[in-house]
């Protein structure tokens, strides 16, 4: 499966302070956290790199994510709703105490990640990967995850009974101790080259 990686195009250095003054969200790097805690709110981010990052001081309100990269961040106690996240890389994050809810996340690259206490719903996860990623206690309900990678990730009573699985892939490691439907059931098996019959 080809993942499209988020398109960044040539991006100056940024404060957060300088891109809110003018009100500009594209094509810019930030490497510096905030001082004081800031809003961004009814725009689109577009194009743009954050290099280590804090964001316990930055709110998003209805924020539009468009080809954007997250390096070597810790993000804790943070929510996305209603956000649009296409092509957003969240590769080798820490993330703790994250909601997704009702967000297009199309694309969302989360290999490498420590992820704990992240609750993802009602979202769109086409074509997302979970790659060798460290979980500990993550809550998925009613998404769609078609068409999604997860390899060697420990996903042991992770529950995927009110999710879309359509093309999902699973290596063995990730399969084993995940919680589906009869449905569902009956589809794993299928792709692992197993006829089904009643």
């Amino acid at each position: 499966m080809k993942i499209n990686k988020p398109k960044i195009k040539i991006t100056s250095e940024f404060k957060f302070s300088d891109i809110l003054l003018d009100n500009e969200f594209c094509n810019f790097e930030i490497n510096e956290n905030p001082l004081n805690k800031i809003v961004i709110s009814n725009t689109t981010i577009d194009s743009c790199i954050f290099n280590n990052i804090n964001f316990d001081l930055v709110e998003f309100e209805d924020v539009e994510f468009l080809d954007v990269v997250f390096n070597n961040k810790y993000i804790s106690r943070v929510e996305f709703n209603n956000c649009k996240m296409t092509g957003v890389s969240f590769i080798d994050c820490s993330l703790k105490d994250v909601f997704f809810d009702n967000s297009s996340c199309e694309y969302i690259n989360f290999s490498g990640s420590n992820i704990s206490n992240v609750k993802i719903n009602s979202s769109f996860l086409k074509e997302s990967s979970f790659n060798e990623c460290f979980v500990k206690n993550m809550e998925i309900t009613d998404n769609n995850f078609s068409f999604s990678r997860f390899s060697n990730t420990n996903l042991k009573e992770i529950d995927f009974r009110s999710n879309d699985m359509c093309g999902i892939i699973f290596d063995n490691y990730s399969l084993k101790g995940i919680k589906v439907d009869t449905f569902q059931c009956k589809y794993l098996v299928s792709n692992l080259g197993v006829v089904v019959e009643d």
